[in-house]
This record gives C-alpha cells, sequence and structure tokens, in this order.
C-alpha cells in the first residue's frame, strides 16, 4: 500500500499532534477536528443548506 494512502487515511495525522500545530489552534482560537472520507463528504453536503438557512435568518436570502 501507498505510503501516502497509509499517512492520508490513518488517524491521528502526524501533524495533529505537533507542538506547533497545537499553538496555532490555541492562538488562532481554531478546533481539533479531524474527520474521516466520509464524514468530511457528509460535513460538506449539508453545507450549503446550512448557508441557506444562515442567510434566510438574517434576510438576503429571502
Amino acid at each position: 500500500m501507498p505510503e501516502i494512502f497509509v499517512a492520508s487515511t490513518s488517524p491521528p495525522h502526524k501533524f495533529a499532534r505537533a507542538e506547533e500545530w497545537k499553538k496555532d489552534l490555541e492562538h488562532n482560537l481554531w478546533e481539533n477536528t479531524y474527520m474521516n472520507s466520509r464524514d468530511t463528504r457528509k460535513y460538506l453536503d449539508e453545507q450549503p443548506a446550512e448557508l441557506k438557512n444562515a442567510l434566510k435568518e438574517v434576510g438576503p436570502a429571502q
């Protein structure tokens, strides 16, 4: 199996455990959220509806 495939499908990724990454998370107030490909696809598929609902609440999409 190619090494890149193993690295990209074996959570958690090495950089997610790196101290520099942890500092960036804290500095930027980010969350360290890992999603596999299935979860990522689901999340991305839900985003247009989420955005449309948010815009309807504030008015521009009406």
